[in-house]
């Protein structure tokens, strides 16, 4: 007979462990004997309004003990492989702050707003090699 090893556990957040801001019946229980068995846990995410460390203290906050090296997010995926395969990149990003500050963390360069071109025209992205596009609230049509 085979028998397989589970060295850890990845968990999606929202609807999976919580929902908004109540833990989700279960998954405080479910990670604590996860890791009294000494297993792994990852916690990710695709939703990129919060940082890491954001998810970690939610988390924490919620009786899960988190750190921010245990979270994944699109964001930090997205800036790890830019940084991997094209560091030099000039990005234009449609996106919140923390996507923004997540992508500096990589060392990439982020593109201020153009708010130097009339509102009332179209956008012309001179100087812009690539458009990261994400959740962003703050979104308007230009």
């Amino acid at each position: 007979m085979v028998t397989h090893r589970i060295d850890g556990v990845i968990f999606d957040l929202d609807g999976t462990l919580y929902l908004g801001e109540e833990a989700l019946p279960g998954a405080v229980d479910t990670c604590r004997e996860l890791r009294h068995r000494g297993k792994r846990l990852l916690f990710v995410s695709n939703k990129p309004l919060q940082t890491r460390r954001d998810y970690a203290e939610k988390l924490t906050g919620l009786g899960i003990p988190a750190s921010a090296d245990e979270v994944i997010t699109s964001t930090y995926v997205l800036g790890l492989y830019l940084r991997r395969t094209n560091p030099d990149l000039r990005l234009y990003v449609i996106g919140e702050e923390n996507t923004r500050n997540e992508l500096r963390g990589h060392g990439l360069i982020i593109l201020p707003e153009l708010s130097g071109q009339d509102p009332q025209d179209v956008m012309v992205p001179k100087n812009i090699d690539a458009v990261v596009v994400a959740f962003d609230r703050t979104l308007d049509y230009r």
